[in-house]
This record gives structure tokens, C-alpha cells and sequence, in this order.
């Protein structure tokens, strides 16, 4: 009697359960690996922050470091002023060489004005303001866009004793010892980074000794 050769396949619940089961892992695959895209392109948009406001405070840091006064002369004032929400301005004297890298032949004593912009689609920028301490009032000087997606900017000025919000050198009668500069800048999920950094000005000893302390000028 000859046994007969049957051939045995997977059933359709099989069939499915296998679905089901390699399904479940391609998920998982793909979930680890959106989940490690998305982490790749937050640390990366991180990283671009923090370079721009490191490069950002580079800058300010090299123009109110070489920051220069004479408090009885109002050309040459130091002036940072406190706003709300985060709107600090701040004009000064600077002495930083190379400041107008695309014009050899002008003075590197410039007036500098740093302060905060909207642009037409809500963005806010960090501004930079350069005009050449020769040229007329009432031109304007070399405007660029410093960072964008800055959501505060904020100063304090140390005059040897204690922080203040707001400084003038007219009024102070010297520039301020250091300069504390505080800036906020926000990702694409609207949080914001916070970076900071504290400017020495050399040249404070300096106008500290134009004047008198009865206010005329030193002998």
C-alpha cells in the first residue's frame, strides 16, 4: 500500500500572525530610527544656536571692549538704555581697529549702536549700527543683521560697587568698569537659549581720569 505525499503549507492565520510579528519590528525599526533622525537634527540646530551666539558675542565683545569716553564731551558719551521685554539699546565710542574692513581709508573710531529689529515676517533681529565718528549726524551709518530669532537682549554695567540696569557716561562721569551682556535666542520650537558674557573695558580707568572728581578737568 503506497503512502501518499501530501505537502503542508502555512495557513492564513499563520501567514498573518508572521505579518503582524514583522510588521511590529519595521515599526520599531523606524520609530528608533525618526526618533534618532529628529534627535540628530535637534542637536544640530543646537549646535548652530550656540555658534551664532558665540560669534554674536565675539563681535560685541570686540566693540565694547575698545569702548572709549570722554564724559564731558556728549560726541563721545557711552549710553545703554533698559526697554521692556528684552529691548536693551546701547551706543558708544569704540576704537576696535578694522571695523570698516570694506573702507581702509576711514577711522577706526566709530560710533556703534546695537539694538533689536523686527523684520516683516516677525522676526526679530540683532542690529548693528557703524557710522564714522567724522561723518555728518545726520547720516546713517553701515547697518547689518548681526543673529535673527533673538528673543531678548539685555545689558547691565558694573561701576566698580554694584550692577546697573542703565548707564551714561555724561551722567556717570567715567564708562563703566565691565559690561554684562545677556542674550536670548529661540529654536524653531520657540524655546528659548540663553547665553551670556561679562566685557571688560580697559579704557575705563582711563576716562575716570579725564576729570576731576569735582567734575573739571584733571591737572
Amino acid at each position: 500500500m503506497r503512502k501518499r505525499l501530501t505537502s503542508k503549507g502555512f495557513t492564513l492565520i499563520e501567514l498573518l500572525i508572521a505579518l503582524a510579528i514583522l510588521a511590529s519590528i519595521v515599526a520599531i525599526i523606524y520609530g528608533s530610527y525618526t526618533v534618532s533622525i529628529s534627535s540628530m537634527n535637534d542637536a544640530r540646530e543646537r549646535m548652530d544656536i550656540y555658534r551664532t551666539a558665540r560669534l554674536t558675542l565675539e563681535r560685541m565683545s570686540q566693540d565694547i571692549g575698545s569702548a572709549f569716553s570722554a564724559p564731558d564731551n556728549e560726541i563721545l558719551s557711552f549710553v545703554g538704555k533698559s526697554a521692556e521685554e528684552g529691548a536693551d539699546t546701547l551706543t558708544f565710542i569704540s576704537v576696535a581697529p578694522g571695523i570698516f574692513e570694506d573702507s581702509p581709508g576711514k577711522s577706526d573710531v566709530s560710533r556703534i549702536r546695537y539694538y533689536l529689529e523686527k523684520d516683516a515676517k516677525g522676526r526679530t533681529w540683532l542690529m548693528r549700527e557703524v557710522k564714522c565718528l567724522q561723518a555728518d549726524d545726520s547720516s546713517k551709518g553701515q547697518i547689518a543683521e548681526i543673529a535673527d530669532g533673538i528673543r531678548d537682549l539685555t545689558f547691565r554695567y558694573y561701576d566698580g560697587k554694584e550692577w546697573q540696569k542703565e548707564w551714561s557716561s555724561e551722567k556717570e562721569l567715567k564708562l563703566p568698569a565691565a559690561v554684562e551682556i545677556n542674550l536670548g535666542l529661540e529654536d524653531k520650537e520657540n524655546k528659548v537659549i540663553r547665553v551670556s558674557t561679562v566685557v571688560h573695558i580697559p579704557l575705563a580707568r582711563l576716562s575716570q581720569g579725564l576729570l576731576s572728581p569735582s567734575g573739571g578737568s584733571a591737572q
